[in-house]
């Protein structure tokens, strides 16, 4: 069975509609009928942490003007998880345990999961640099893993005392290199060292499992290989063959830094099927502009940056978004955990200097941009992301009907027609497609 050509040009109002959906229905159900079953909750996540900060200076953020909570704001629009950066002692205060409460508080209200990413310092940690907290300079490396145990089961003990346990923890913050330097400190290629970093991750891991509800939460480790899949194998080959005890991989993908998209999706494929567990986009961003509002230089600032697909824009940002929960979507196994997108808060106020603000998910004056609607539910049928399946729906999904390789990375935007992702848009994607005409209205 074959739908209309899709250069051809269609327009129906849904009377018209329902005939014709009627008579193809009856073509295809006898063999394509079959239910597609429903995947794992996606994570659809951000990570906020600079929100208490910008409170504290007076930041708003708005909403066409209006000023909302952000965190409420985030739940509206289908985020389900907030990712926390947590510090032993940092100089400010902020990130440290006290401000985590407080915050993980509001994500509780506003019915959201937590994510605890520790970094195991005073700052911020990432592949070059990985400082112990000042306070643990001078201990020995037993010392060291008694104290990270029981930073880690304190801090998750006074989460779950307050009534906001974590969900997820991350045990330090993109370790590529290692952690808490120089003990933990490693190369990719069989350093010596590995025994120690493999001692140190399952100190903390027995500090994940001895707080309250240990067990249930899911222990992450994170590397900043997006789209290096050698250095991808290098770093979890490490961590089988030491016994480093983890339930979930974490990725960070920048596109400036980390490959191309096709190189993204081959290394999710494979980190997912090689060691069997779920693997997450832990942090990412994508500029809807290049220019700039303050006087701190960005990390994103000329085209050669970017993707080719995608331009710096706001409809490219919500694009690249888009394309990135596709891919997760199509990793086999359902072990395609979700996104997380890296500071969509951390845009131009005043009195915080940034190199974020084209890369945040609001604008120069704190209004949220459209790229927000990325986050919402996947929804079969609903193609233009208005939360309805209506006749503009059917126009498009005409137009994509027989698309032989829906899943080409190359491709500017994904394929929301492909709605059992297959890589294919063909009579299964109508039968379902025809089932959420009927209910009108996305969950």
């Amino acid at each position: 069975m074959k739908l209309p050509d899709r250069h051809t040009s269609v327009s129906f109002r849904r009377a018209s509609c329902a005939p014709y959906f009627a008579a193809l229905l009856m073509l295809v159900a006898g063999s394509h009928a079959s239910e597609v079953p429903d995947p794992p909750e996606v994570i659809r996540a951000v990570d906020c942490s600079f929100i208490p900060q910008i409170e504290s200076l007076g930041g708003v953020f708005r909403v066409q003007g209006t000023p909302v909570d952000p965190i409420a704001f985030f739940a509206s629009k289908g985020v389900n998880t907030i990712r926390l950066r947590v510090w032993h002692s940092p100089i400010n205060g902020f990130c440290g345990t006290s401000q985590t409460l407080a915050l993980a508080q509001r994500v509780h209200d506003s019915g959201m999961r937590l994510l605890i990413d520790f970094h195991y310092s005073d700052t911020w940690t990432d592949p070059g640099q990985q400082a112990k907290p000042a306070s643990w300079s001078s201990l020995s490396f037993s010392q060291l893993k008694v104290a990270m145990r029981l930073y880690t089961l304190q801090t998750l003990s006074a989460l779950a005392a307050q009534g906001t346990p974590a969900d997820i923890v991350q045990l330090g913050n993109e370790i590529t290199g290692g952690m808490l330097w120089n003990d933990g400190k490693v190369s990719f290629w069989g350093d010596p060292n590995w025994q120690n970093l493999a001692e140190l991750l399952n100190a903390g891991a027995e500090g994940v499992r001895l707080s309250p509800g240990g067990n249930n939460i899911r222990i992450m480790l994170h590397i900043d290989r997006g789209g290096d899949n050698a250095g991808t194998r290098a770093f979890f080959d490490r961590a089988q063959q030491y016994d480093v005890a983890f339930d979930m991989i974490g990725l960070s993908y920048y596109p400036w830094w980390h490959g191309s998209l096709e190189d993204l999706r081959a290394n999710l494929a494979d980190a997912a099927s090689r060691y069997n567990k779920p693997v997450l986009i832990a942090e990412t961003a994508y500029p809807w502009t290049l220019g700039w509002a303050d006087t701190q230089n960005n990390f994103v600032w000329q085209s050669s940056q970017l993707l080719p697909q995608y331009g710096a824009s706001v409809s490219g940002q919500r694009d690249f978004l888009l394309k990135l929960f596709d891919a997760h979507r199509r990793v086999s196994g359902n072990l395609g955990a979700g996104v997380c997108y890296w500071a969509p808060e951390f845009a131009a106020f005043p009195g915080l200097p940034t190199p974020w603000e084209n890369l945040a998910l609001f604008d120069f004056t704190g209004n949220a941009l459209e790229s927000w609607s990325a986050f919402a539910p996947f929804c079969i049928g609903d193609l233009n992301a208005d939360r309805s399946v209506d006749d503009t729906d059917f126009v498009t999904f005409v137009g994509a009907y027989n698309i032989l390789d829906c899943a080409d990375i190359n491709m500017p935007a994904p394929c929301p027609a492909d709605f059992n992702f297959d890589g294919f848009v063909d009579d299964t994607d109508f039968v379902l497609f025809a089932k959420a005409y009927n209910e009108l209205v996305c969950p």
